[in-house]
């Protein structure tokens, strides 16, 4: 990470699953808002599986400051997701997270 300096912007989760635990472990949040903090980059996860809209959902619970409410402030400020003509099942969601103010990425 010393190597990118200011270059590094976005840091993702890749492939978050309600199965994986990471929106759930404190350790790992806790190690997250410490780097976004410290590095000033924003934070993003990138979905995969059936239950995209779920964990995402769960993603914007997620509050800034360990035991606070995210209408002040979100941990992840990025999400990308699977959304094609066959597959949009995440659709409503990801309106949701833009309306929220995360900025969206769509994978095929």
């Amino acid at each position: 990470l010393a190597l990118l300096g200011s270059h590094l912007r976005l840091y993702q989760i890749h492939s978050a699953t309600l199965e994986s635990g990471i929106l759930t472990d404190e350790a790992a949040l806790s190690e997250l808002r410490k780097f976004k903090e410290e590095r000033g980059a924003r934070l993003g996860l990138s979905l995969s599986g059936v239950k995209q809209a779920d964990t995402l959902r769960v993603a914007m619970a997620v509050p800034l400051a360990a035991g606070g409410d995210p209408a002040n402030g979100r941990l992840f400020d990025c999400v990308q997701a699977t959304w094609n003509l066959l597959e949009q099942s995440v659709g409503e969601a990801l309106s949701e997270a833009r309306a929220a103010g995360m900025d969206v990425i769509i994978k095929e």
